[in-house]
């Protein structure tokens, strides 16, 4: 058996200890689900900060799955037993990671520094900003959003457990069927109208949002929202943005310490652009009618916020602008696109603001 470390659907963020066996075309991965692929449906990439990491990836019912062998002793043990059906792609793996692998990184970092360079000299900070971002790897997002969560986990008092948090996981669930990240939701006490979502699949709302929401429809419509501002990789660029693209160029080298920290000073305070605010409105509203919620919900949350504005002055709202075109835009999709199977959300919603409630006292 080669140990390995199995990362997808409902398991932790940082994956889960796994043992992989080779049995003719087929991979069986042992761990506390077990998972079997055909070796003709593997997809092997490139990961790592050294960009010299091999991982094993696949598509089923449940998701997307990645599968890492664990160490040089055990990427060597899955080279050696490899069968021919997987020999070309592992051909390309080792061509890539070869015996020049530090000329290559460090061509690489002389490569992308001119690149940036150049860019920013010709006023193009938005395409350095998505060339920078697109080289970060799904396993360092995962690093920075936890280093991010730790920093304000205790500055905030964040919450990870309890009936509010499970309820959010309900909700959430099935608006991040099929992606690559393992979400986590927490719920901050903070009494702001306010929801905000950090690399790697990080959703934390506050308190006051749940407090302010009529249903729970409209905080899985704030969800679906979020949700997409990971999937669309919106909130690692807001954070390439904020820390600087120097920063982030040295995580894409291989030092996470660059931004690690400044990153808690960061998150929570982001501001988006209209355009990706646009893009998380629609393709959450979409989400929603595909995990069969109503995706009215989404303009019943942003109408009522939009009533509130001037009153308690919601952040979540200020924080996005052009509110009335939002609105429109996504009003005018949901009736384009009537979903009469959608349902509302199946959570106790008055339990859930009872449960939150007792959790702002425990602030007081």
């Amino acid at each position: 058996m080669i140990p390995a470390r199995l990362y997808g659907p409902g398991l932790p963020v940082a994956g889960t200890g796994a043992s992989l066996v080779l049995n003719g075309d087929t991979l069986r991965v042992q761990a506390t689900v077990e998972k079997m692929t055909s070796l003709s449906g593997l997809r092997v990439t490139v990961g790592g900060f050294h960009h010299d990491e091999l991982f094993l990836n696949w598509e089923d019912a449940d998701g997307h799955w990645t599968v890492h062998p664990e160490g040089d002793a055990g990427r060597d043990a899955f080279l050696a037993a490899a069968p021919l059906p997987l020999q070309a792609s592992l051909g390309q793996w080792r061509r890539h990671t070869g015996g020049q692998r530090w000329v290559l990184r460090s061509v690489a970092a002389l490569a992308g520094l001119l690149v940036v360079s150049v860019l920013l000299l010709w006023w193009r900070y938005d395409q350095a900003l998505d060339w920078v971002t697109s080289h970060i790897s799904p396993q360092t997002e995962r690093q920075l959003g936890d280093a991010a969560l730790g920093g304000l986990r205790n500055e905030q008092g964040l919450v990870d457990d309890g009936p509010v948090v499970e309820a959010l996981q309900r909700m959430g669930k099935p608006l991040t069927q099929g992606s690559r990240y393992s979400y986590r939701w927490l719920v901050s006490p903070d009494p702001a109208v306010n929801a905000y979502a950090l690399p790697g699949g990080i959703v934390v709302v506050n308190r006051g949002l749940i407090e302010k929401a009529r249903t729970a429809d409209e905080v899985a419509a704030v969800l679906a929202h979020e949700v997409q501002h990971v999937e669309q990789r919106h909130s690692l660029k807001g954070m390439v943005n904020s820390v600087g693209v120097a920063a982030v160029l040295m995580v894409v080298l291989g030092d996470a310490s660059a931004m690690t920290a400044v990153l808690a000073h960061q998150a929570g305070s982001r501001v988006y652009g209209r355009d990706l605010e646009a893009q998380a409105d629609l393709a959450g509203v979409r989400a929603m009618q595909k995990a069969g919620l109503r995706g009215q919900a989404m303009v019943d949350m942003l109408t009522m916020l939009q009533a509130e504005d001037g009153k308690d002055g919601p952040a979540w709202l200020s924080s996005h602008p052009e509110t009335a075109a939002r609105v429109t835009a996504v009003q005018a999709w949901v009736k384009a696109n009537p979903c009469a199977a959608c349902r509302p959300v199946d959570v106790d919603w008055r339990a859930v603001q009872a449960g939150v409630k007792a959790l702002g006292k425990e602030e007081e």
